[in-house]
């Protein structure tokens, strides 16, 4: 039980240590409109999570959430100075009926608020 406890104590503090925007984790980036771009980095320990970010790369990079493809997916909608970032989840049909998205929560941000903090989020 030692060994266990142990080892999984050692296993956490070793994934603590792991920085999400390192670039042996980045994995793509997405082209947004108004020269935004959303960067994917691996985030999980078994890759199954991705870590978002918001930047232009050059004010700002906002920190949007962890997400596992499978399950889950943020979406942003930019309309002009607004920033809407929702999170939706994947629930499963009953029988014929298809899979459903529902949003889970919403979050909103002011691009201009954004690069004028100029603040990047690791």
């Amino acid at each position: 039980m030692k060994k266990l406890t142990l080892s999984l104590l050692l296993l956490a503090m070793v994934a603590a240590c792991v920085k999400p925007t390192s670039r042996r984790n980045y994995k793509y980036t997405l082209t947004r409109e108004n020269k935004l771009y959303i960067e994917i980095y691996k985030a999980g320990i078994l890759g199954r999570l991705n870590a978002r970010y918001l930047t232009d790369s050059i004010n700002f990079r906002k920190y949007l959430g962890k997400v596992d493809d499978e399950k889950e997916q943020l979406h942003c909608r930019i309309n002009g100075d607004d920033i809407e970032v929702e999170r939706r989840e994947r629930v499963k049909g009953q029988g014929i009926q298809p899979d459903l998205q529902i949003v889970v929560s919403t979050a909103h941000y002011s691009l201009k608020e954004l690069k004028k903090q100029h603040i990047f989020e690791e």
